[in-house]
């Protein structure tokens, strides 16, 4: 419980980071930043496990899908989406991942769906609608402005979701520090 407590706050920091970066630099510049510091640490790390694991191919394509929807298009549009609302909303949208997840897991790797799967789909599809009709209720000059970032971050969850989903059909047992 103090794990995920934890690890929830970390990435409650992290969206208001981004914040902060979205306002004071351009998309790619922040994204090529962010993605810049944690290569300077990881790098090193791949290299040595490098010699270890030898990847055929389509782990090869599989692991660079996997960056390109869980680094490169999450990162984007998480800072295009700040630009235009609230982290809060970004907040609120970034926790429907689990759900998600979960359809995609059930469409591409048929996973079973159990009821209280549905059930939970189902109310953090209305949490990530009433985001969204929140703006108008406020004030319609605003709401588009609020939609088109509401939008650009669900296509960050979705991308981010993409990423998980690869990663549970992955060709062959990786070390965590390749997924």
């Amino acid at each position: 419980l103090c794990s995920l407590s934890m690890a929830m706050g970390l990435d409650g920091c992290t969206l208001v980071a981004l914040m902060l970066m979205a306002a004071s630099l351009p998309v790619c510049l922040a994204a090529e930043l962010s993605i810049g510091i944690s290569l300077f640490f990881l790098l090193p790390l791949a290299l040595r496990e490098r010699k270890r694991n030898r990847l055929v191919r389509t782990t090869h394509c599989l692991l660079f899908l996997q960056a390109l929807c869980g680094v490169a298009l999450y990162r984007a549009f998480m800072f295009w989406g700040l630009q235009h609302t609230t982290a809060a909303a970004c907040g609120v949208i970034s926790s429907a991942a689990p759900a998600c997840i979960a359809l995609m897991a059930y469409l591409f790797l048929r996973e079973a769906m159990p009821r209280n799967r549905i059930a939970g789909v189902v109310c953090v599809s209305a949490g990530v609608l009433a985001v969204n009709l929140a703006p108008f209720l406020a004030d319609s000059a605003e709401a588009a402005h609020a939609i088109k970032g509401n939008f650009l971050a669900l296509a960050a969850v979705l991308c981010e979701a993409a990423f998980s989903a690869m990663s549970k059909a992955r060709c062959l047992p990786l070390s965590a520090l390749y997924r």
